[in-house]
């Protein structure tokens, strides 16, 4: 991941989710939404932009509308490019139920100087620093992710200040330099062995 193509703009005030990936159980698309009520209830005007396709997406849409979320979650199916949707948002939540070693949608959200709220599975452990570039909860916990997405979209210096160190953290642990860097060192090892 080329952290260069990604803009890292400033956090905005709109109190906007997004959530970019495959809406299916095993990510956790289904938390996020029980999450919104008790999110809604502390920032009346937020609102959630799923980005994605999969299996849960008519099942959502459904439950989006029986809890009578629909002027709050919208629902954008396939992008490609998926830039404008990270400038934005105040905060990504990364909600996985399953692991995954590092996700590139949270490589993404970092290089795009975006908070991120995720579940403590897999990569998201290494890489969040709690209280420092976002949250972390514990997976299907729908109460401690709206805990935390509430604490980013209520302080503008949270939420500014998590964004500035989430880029800070994507220029410096995933660039493609360091990769670079990292590879030549393996190599230079390999030959002096």
């Amino acid at each position: 991941m080329d952290a260069s193509e990604f803009e890292h703009t400033p956090v905005p005030e709109e109190p906007i989710i997004l959530y970019v990936g495959e809406v299916t159980r095993v990510k956790g698309t289904d938390t996020l939404i029980e999450a919104m009520p008790r999110v809604l209830e502390s920032v009346p005007d937020a609102s959630l932009r799923i980005v994605g396709t999969g299996d849960l997406v008519p099942t959502l849409e459904t439950q989006v509308k029986r809890m009578g979320l629909d002027e709050a979650v919208e629902f954008f199916g396939f992008q490609r490019d998926i830039r404008s949707f990270y400038r934005g948002a105040k905060v990504v939540a990364l909600t996985t139920l399953g692991f995954e070693i590092c996700s590139l949608v949270l490589l993404e959200s970092l290089a795009s100087g975006r908070p991120v709220v995720a579940s403590s599975r897999g990569g998201n452990q290494e890489v969040i620093e709690t209280g420092k570039t976002g949250y972390l909860f514990t997976p299907g916990s729908s109460d401690e992710l709206a805990e935390g997405l509430i604490k980013v979209l209520t302080s503008e210096e949270k939420a500014r200040g998590f964004g500035k160190a989430a880029r800070i953290t994507a220029e410096k642990k995933f660039s493609m330099e360091r990769a670079a860097d990292e590879t030549i060192e393996v190599y230079r090892e390999l030959l002096e062995s």
